[in-house]
């Protein structure tokens, strides 16, 4: 990852219509149709909600993930983000809490073990840590194209 601390990414920062576009085009995608067969593979009650030809509305879980990482996102500038009703009001902080939460289990479930190492950055300071280290991804651009 390309993650020290002050580095710039496109995707977050001061809020901008070319940044909610990458945001967008990162997560605004469509529910799958699932069969009936991979339905009950998946050991859930069946769904009600059916599409054409019977199928089951689906949703690979990384999508939403990142929708709630978005939302978070957002609510960091709620000034600029303010038309969207879900970013603090009362009646909608229940959402944001479900994205905190279902951010804490997946990162919980997938645990990260790679090592953070730490530089030397002074005798009276405390070391800073190497936040960019090498992972094994998978090709995030390989699921857009199967869904």
């Amino acid at each position: 990852f390309r993650a020290e601390l002050g580095q710039a990414s496109e995707y977050v920062g001061t809020p901008s219509k070319k940044m909610d576009a990458l945001w967008d085009a990162i997560i605004d995608l469509p529910m799958i149709l699932i069969d009936a067969e991979t339905m009950n593979r998946l050991e859930q009650q069946t769904s009600n909600a059916k599409g054409r030809n019977g199928k089951y509305y689906a949703m690979v879980e990384v999508f939403h993930q990142l929708h709630c990482l978005n939302m978070l996102r957002k609510s960091t500038r709620r000034e600029y983000y303010q038309k969207d009703s879900a970013l603090g009001d009362a009646e909608h902080i229940g959402l944001i809490h479900h994205c905190i939460d279902i951010l804490r289990q997946v990162l919980m479930c997938n645990a990260d073990t790679g090592l953070i190492t730490f530089t030397d950055v002074g005798q009276d300071e405390w070391p800073s840590p190497r936040f960019s280290t090498k992972h094994t991804c998978r090709n995030y651009s390989a699921v857009v194209e199967w869904v």
